[in-house]
């Protein structure tokens, strides 16, 4: 399971989506800490602000007990019952003693754990000097009185938090608390609403960092599908460059120009190959029948007809590989054209069975080819391959082997299975074996013919077909290649053209 996400976050698109999900969720989380800090001191402000404006003014016109008894009324009718727990009023004269205390003042909290009007340094006000005498009384309401800067704590008790102020004159210590569960309410409000929009933001996030890598890599994917559809036939492909992606204008403008060399190149070597076998063609042909005609006039069993006859075969070779040559550039370029007809490849491969056993009668020849099965294909080029995958069972077999041949249908395919015993294809090798002109190394002999162009080409008439050739089972005693090619259903009649001129010996 680790693998497999490790795996996964191999993917670009997915490590941006992930990038950008966690900076942001860092950048939104920082964001939602600050806004709560703001939010909570901003409460607290407007809570210190409440408690001032209700204990100021009372402080400015200080009277006895019952002063403070219709202070604790008129902050009853302004905040609430007192059965709700909104507030706590407590007033303390200047010789300590209590003057007022709110019947729900918490227990927990000592009231005679505030100063003292005296015990907190409150002076009174310096006197003034009175009118002169003769001068008639001054109305009005009296001077207000001084008061003392308001402190403020906030306090865990009986199990609710309380915010306290605390506010004086020289006559009067005042003490008033608000209960902060509805702001401890509003707080937890906020806090679920938090919960719920913070992971659909990151999700949001998440959704929007991989929209905007899916358009990001639009070129790249662009570039990935044109380099998959390099083939012979689609060299010709190009990216078209685009306006809005000027990062990668100059990528896709190097991949177009080394596209544009590489046709060349390509299409120098496929004239280059086609030519030289075109034009060898015709001198190796004069140059066997003459050959040939010197073998004939030779003294039979002379030096001299062992010469020629060794140079007849060498001619041959070349012939062999030119026409494999001039094949295989017809391929390269997708000009390779099978002429397709419906072929019985049963019969096909039962004459090739009986081919092996004439040719290698010290081989057991297996053949187990299911009878009446059709194919679409070029009898002539079908029969090469048969003749090379055959061919090939005879030359690496070993004294006394066994060639099987075998041939089925799978749902809409017909599947052909040769192999031979042998020293089979070591593991290192067994991903060249359709190079052109590779051969293992324990076929580097003139001992064993060929020139490594067999499969190669093989393959490539296969392709044509629309069809696959693959290297089998391949281990130490055997070795065996698997065809595959589309099924048709019997033709009419059952004609076919199973049988034909003499296939190109193949290596």
């Amino acid at each position: 399971m680790n693998f497999h996400f490790l795996a996964r976050l191999r993917s670009f698109r997915i490590r941006i989506a992930l990038l950008s999900t966690l900076l942001s969720g860092a950048v939104l989380l920082a964001f939602v800490l600050w806004t709560w800090g703001v939010v909570q001191r901003a409460n607290l402000r407007r809570i210190d602000q409440t408690i001032r404006e209700l204990v100021e003014r009372p402080l400015r016109a200080p009277r006895g007990p019952q002063h403070w008894e219709r202070v604790a009324e008129s902050l009853e009718f302004v905040l609430g019952d007192l059965d709700d727990n909104p507030f706590v009023l407590l007033a303390i004269g200047r010789d300590g003693n209590v003057l007022h205390s709110s019947k729900n003042w918490p227990a927990e909290l000592p009231v005679d754990g505030f100063p003292t009007p005296v015990e907190a340094g409150f002076v009174e006000p310096p006197a003034r000097r009175g009118p002169p005498e003769g001068t008639p009384p001054r109305r009005g309401p009296p001077p207000p009185v001084r008061t003392s800067p308001l402190s403020f704590f906030t306090a865990a008790v009986g199990g609710q938090q309380w915010r306290i102020g605390v506010m004086g004159n020289p006559e009067t210590t005042v003490v008033l608390g608000l209960n902060l569960a509805p702001y401890a309410a509003e707080m937890e409000r906020l806090r679920r609403l938090l919960l719920v929009a913070v992971p659909a933001a990151l999700v949001l996030i998440a959704l929007g960092g991989w929209f905007l890598a899916e358009r990001a890599l639009r070129p790249v994917q662009a570039l990935t599908r044109t380099a998959e559809g390099i083939t012979a036939p689609g060299l010709d492909r190009r990216i078209p460059t685009r306006l809005e992606d000027a990062e990668f204008d100059r990528l896709i403008r190097v991949f177009n120009r080394m596209l544009d060399r590489l046709e060349r190149s390509f299409h120098q070597a496929v004239r280059f190959s086609a030519d030289a076998a075109h034009e060898l063609k015709t001198p190796l042909t004069i140059l066997q029948g003459e050959l040939a005609q010197a073998v004939q006039g030779a003294v039979p069993g002379s030096e001299q007809q062992q010469t020629l006859s060794r140079l007849l075969e060498e001619v041959q070779r070349l012939i062999a590989i030119t026409r494999k040559l001039l094949l295989l550039s017809l391929a390269d370029s997708g000009q390779l054209k099978p002429q397709m007809e419906p072929i019985n490849i049963s019969e096909m491969l039962e004459a090739a069975g009986e081919d092996v056993q004439i040719v290698a009668p010290q081989l057991r020849v297996e053949p187990k080819i299911e009878p009446s099965l059709w194919v679409r294909a070029d009898p002539d080029l079908l029969r090469q391959v048969v003749q090379n995958l055959t061919n090939n069972c005879v030359k690496y077999n070993v004294p006394g082997g066994r060639v099987a041949i075998e041939l089925r249908k799978a749902r809409d395919y017909v599947l052909l299975i040769v192999g031979n015993a042998g020293p089979g294809i070591p593991a290192s090798e067994r991903e060249r074996v359709f190079e052109r002109f590779y051969r293992a190394d324990k076929a580097h002999n003139r001992r064993v013919d060929g020139v490594g162009l067999g499969l190669s080409l093989a393959r490539e008439i296969v392709r044509a077909h629309h069809g696959e050739l693959a290297l089998g089972e391949s281990g130490d005693g055997w070795t065996e290649f698997v065809v595959v090619l589309p099924a048709i259903v019997a033709p009419a009649g059952g004609c076919s053209r199973s049988e034909g001129p003499e296939g190109i010996a193949m290596a």
